[in-house]
């Protein structure tokens, strides 16, 4: 676990947002090769970058602050109750330490790419189609960042490759306890949406869109399962009740880490996969109509 990178005098590199520039630059490099294999307007593709690196910073930084609002209060106007004496009120801001709530970016930077797009003219679908899964791939490269600063931790585990994390800001009862390197895990999946919908359906694709909604709806279910396996408590739960002995029944050294039952980022889930199955059948059904009409 290394969150800083390195210091120049009072200057400090954080290994997270490293790690998120590197991910945006990679997913961003690859994807301008496929726009450029499809003719597109290459610089116009770098302007849309820009956009959608605001947007996704914005979108994911603000999902993270909503759904830990009490946190940033105490912070802000009560900073002795979470011990937190040099706490400021624009704590909300500091990004660089870390944060950041996936489903808000990603959510905002589409809607904010699918507008740009059409206000160029751009076959939206098809470029989406490039983009989508190198957003994947930069995502999972973040993921690393996470694990340096032991963001998005799991729950205590026995099994053989679990691992401790020394200082897990808010969760002292899990200090140095095995836990699941969910981080990883997400990594893992992140990998495995890209290489569908880049390496194996992007020239396999049958309709505009479908890259776009088969990545979504594939990173959906598997971000469903990681879920169950997340052990910071406070990111926020839709229903609760107390299922610590499901995972956790006869392992006294761990500690009791809260209630659960369906996380914020489960419901987010349902949502958009139900959201992209709906799209892949009209996508489809609205080129089986043009083919038609041709």
């Amino acid at each position: 676990m290394h969150p800083v990178l390195f210091k120049i005098g009072s200057f400090t590199i954080y290994t997270f947002g490293v790690m998120l520039s590197l991910g945006f630059i990679l997913g961003s490099s690859l994807a301008a090769r496929g726009i450029r294999e499809i003719k597109g307007d290459v610089q116009r593709f770098w302007d849309l970058c820009f956009w959608i690196f605001i947007a996704g910073i914005v979108g994911s930084r603000l999902h993270y602050v909503i759904i830990n609002a009490g946190d940033f209060w105490d912070a802000c106007f009560y900073p002795e109750k979470v011990g937190l004496v040099n706490s400021s009120c624009f704590e909300a801001l500091y990004v660089w330490k870390g944060g950041l709530a996936f489903y808000g970016g990603f959510i905002v930077a589409f809607l904010t790419s699918i507008a740009y797009m059409k206000r160029h003219k751009i076959n939206a679908w098809a470029w989406s189609d490039i983009i989508a899964p190198c957003v994947f791939l930069g995502l999972g490269i973040g993921r690393l960042g996470c694990f340096s600063a032991a963001d998005d931790f799991g729950k205590p585990t026995d099994l053989p490759w679990a691992l401790k994390f020394p200082n897990l800001v808010g969760y002292p009862d899990l200090e140095n306890v095995p836990i699941h390197p969910t981080q990883l895990y997400m990594l893992m999946k992140d990998v495995l949406v890209f290489m569908v919908g880049y390496v194996w359906l992007r020239k396999r694709k049958t309709f505009d869109g479908q890259g776009t909604f088969v990545c979504l709806g594939l990173y959906s279910v598997l971000r469903f399962v990681v879920e169950f396996f997340r052990g910071d408590y406070k990111r926020g739960f839709i229903f609760e009740a107390d299922l610590f002995q499901l995972y956790a029944d006869g392992i006294e050294q761990f500690p009791h880490y809260g209630p659960e039952i369906l996380s914020n980022a489960q419901l987010i889930s349902i949502i958009l996969f139900v959201i992209s199955l709906g799209m892949l059948a009209y996508l489809a059904r609205s080129s089986r109509a043009a083919r038609t009409k041709a």
